[in-house]
């Protein structure tokens, strides 16, 4: 039994990141501009027909540039995001059962600071980390359960204070399953993808690692 709610939260993460960027976009050079919005369509993992072009808003091809008024409303909007996964499969003689969430603590654990948000017109922005967790149980038994957050990864200073797991994508492999996020600071398009192996002999390594 499988219940698996990733293809909303993905368009909605690409909307966000894709308003992001057009705004991010205003007063660089064309070349520039090309290169983030190559970044982000990577970094999102959007669908191949999915195409990250400007949005004429009527007959005369006039540009539509979101508010930041709206950029930060539809980032607030993903507070409501929640990802559920509860699967079982076999692996030769075993059965396998993992259970996976992804949800926002609403904690206001996360201050971004003014140089990431003064165009904004902010002074700092307050936000939410979000927290993934994962259980894997062979046979009925416990082999593994872990949290996934930022200190587990060898990041900057910096950026594990006040950067956020987006866009969780979670894969199934022979010997794993494998749980990638987008570990990006809120309302900017500045982050890198973070990932997290939960073997299925208990085993767990998360990249960037310490090691």
């Amino acid at each position: 039994m499988s219940r698996v709610l990733l293809h909303p939260i993905k368009l909605l993460v690409a909307a966000l990141l894709i308003a992001i960027a057009i705004v991010a976009c205003e007063h660089k050079t064309p070349a520039s501009r090309q290169a983030v919005i190559e970044k982000i369509e990577k970094d999102t993992m959007l669908p191949a027909a999915v195409k990250l072009s400007p949005v004429a808003a009527d007959k005369d091809d006039d540009f539509v540039t979101p508010s930041l008024q709206e950029i930060v409303d539809t980032f607030k909007a993903m507070y409501n995001n929640h990802i559920m996964i509860d699967t079982s499969f076999f692996r030769g003689k075993d059965q396998f059962h993992v259970v996976y969430e992804y949800r926002c603590l609403r904690d206001s654990g996360v201050v971004v600071p003014e140089k990431f948000v003064s165009m904004y017109g902010m002074q700092q922005f307050v936000t939410h980390h979000f927290k993934s967790d994962i259980a894997v149980y062979k046979n009925g038994k416990t082999i593994a359960a872990t949290d996934i957050y930022n200190d587990m990864f060898n990041i900057d200073e910096e950026r594990r204070a006040c950067a956020v797991l987006f866009t969780p994508q979670i894969t199934f492999n022979l010997d794993h399953v494998l749980i990638s996020h987008s570990l990006s600071i809120p309302l900017t398009d500045i982050g890198e993808q973070v990932l997290v192996r939960v073997y299925y002999n208990g085993n767990v390594s998360a990249e960037p690692s310490y090691d």
